[in-house]
């Protein structure tokens, strides 16, 4: 189905599951889109509301001028519960979707029940990381730089075992809006909650890929002791899409977490 927010463009979402059920909500990874959690989606109850939409500028939503600002992803966010009459959910956060969760969690706290954060931390990366990215695309476009980011998020083992998938998730890089990409990217360079997120009051817990490069272990458990998380878990093994490599392990960690929340369980 396509929606459209107080920001005016068309955003692309699927919900699937029972409307009466619990509700959760997947955020997206920077340069993916929703089907990054098709292999999760496919192992959850089917009692459970299960929503998820493409972040602007990525999949099949539109693509406002760049550049954004966390604010902006988090009202898409709440513009999709709006639509669907969510009044309550599990926000699942995958990398720069988890920045928009603690946000989220931050200035509505009335709509989070709870956080499942993957490869995310308060703060991710650097200024001049993301301004070269920025530069980068700018000057060449995603295919320019789609071996990198694809090595930045698949283990090394996962690219030799499953070379056609790699290459698919390389194509969903390049379909990507140049544009889309770039107003992320801001975001990412601009967004720092290190000093805000111990107020987040919500139940969290914090998964992360023992081989991930973009949110390496040690960063995504520092980040898990800023947002007194609950739960922290390191999937053996995964780089920075555990939801992709490590279906199971991740669908089985969301099952747990998910049955612990007192509002939503």
């Amino acid at each position: 189905m396509k929606i459209r927010g107080v920001s005016g463009f068309s955003q692309h979402v699927v919900a699937e599951g029972d409307k009466e059920g619990p509700a959760v909500l997947f955020v997206n990874a920077l340069g993916t889109d929703l089907t990054v959690w098709d292999r999760v989606v496919s192992l959850l109850p089917s009692s459970w509301r299960l929503i998820r939409y493409d972040m602007r500028g990525h999949g099949d939503s539109g693509t406002p001028p760049a550049p954004y600002l966390l604010d902006d992803l988090v009202q898409d966010a709440v513009d999709v519960l709006s639509a669907l009459n969510v009044r309550k959910c599990l926000v699942v956060g995958l990398s720069i979707g988890g920045l928009v969760g603690q946000q989220l969690a931050l200035v509505r706290p009335n709509l989070v029940a709870g956080l499942f954060l993957s490869s995310t931390a308060p703060r991710i990366g650097t200024v001049q990381l993301w301004n070269d990215r920025i530069d980068r695309v700018r000057a060449s476009g995603l295919r320019s730089m789609a071996d990198d980011v694809i090595r930045r998020w698949f283990s090394t083992g996962y690219r030799a075992e499953f070379p056609r998938e790699a290459r698919q998730w390389t194509e969903i890089l390049c379909r990507t809006s140049n544009e889309g990409y770039i107003g992320c990217c801001h975001v990412l360079r601009d967004t720092d909650l290190a000093d805000r997120v111990m107020d987040v009051s919500c139940p969290i817990a914090v998964v992360g890929g023992s081989e991930d490069v973009a949110t390496p272990p040690d960063v995504v458990i520092a980040g898990s002791r800023s947002l007194y998380a609950s739960v922290c878990i390191t999937i053996e093994g995964a780089g920075h899409l555990p939801c992709v490599e490590r279906p199971d392990e991740t669908a089985g960690l969301l099952r747990r977490f998910v049955s612990e929340l007192p509002s939503l369980g």
